[in-house]
């Protein structure tokens, strides 16, 4: 493997190809680790990327049209984020005036099992919540794909339908 990256050009080739590998490949040629918490890269495609270029250009090009960006988080490590689209604002009348919508609210959440009637955000415990609209836009489309966001939660796969829940090392049922 290489020395980290540098801001050196350096001669590249990496083909177009699944995403993963295309990352794998451009961290052995350039040393860039490329993390990727959260993101599903299974049906993600590269773009190629070939000839004399800096690093962190050649892994713009190669992320080009996948719907990712990075930011750099050290001279050598790149995180993977996906791109948010703006929401569509409906078109105003009077161009003068423009409001803009306050956040929605999240309903609060109180703890009762404490034996306390506590707000998530007083308990001496770390809470983690993962809202559809988040699930969604990570594209998670099973229980197993929480793994990566929630501290402490792990599926154990037992075949179709019988897939284990452990939140923390409890259960959602007997495990056989």
């Amino acid at each position: 493997m290489l020395a980290p990256a540098q801001e050196a050009q350096r001669p590249l080739n990496i083909p177009e190809q699944p995403l993963l590998d295309a990352l794998a490949a451009f961290t052995r040629e350039t040393g860039i680790s490329v993390g990727f918490p959260g993101i599903r890269l299974f049906q993600k495609r590269s773009a190629t990327v070939s000839g004399v270029s800096d690093p962190w250009e050649a892994l713009a090009r190669l992320l080009r049209n996948s719907g990712l960006t990075f930011e750099r988080a050290g001279p050598a490590l790149a995180i993977l984020r996906v791109i948010r689209k703006p929401a569509q604002t409906p078109a105003l009348k009077d161009s003068r005036v423009a409001f803009v919508a306050e956040p929605p609210r999240m309903e609060e959440i109180r703890v009762r099992a404490s034996k306390r009637n506590l707000p998530v955000i007083r308990l001496p415990a770390s809470t983690a919540m993962v809202t559809a609209e988040q699930m969604a836009s990570f594209g998670f489309t099973m229980s197993g794909d929480l793994q990566v966001p929630i501290a402490g939660f792990t599926v154990v796969g037992s075949g179709p339908g019988r897939n284990k829940l452990f939140l923390r090392g409890l259960s959602d049922g007997v495990f056989v």
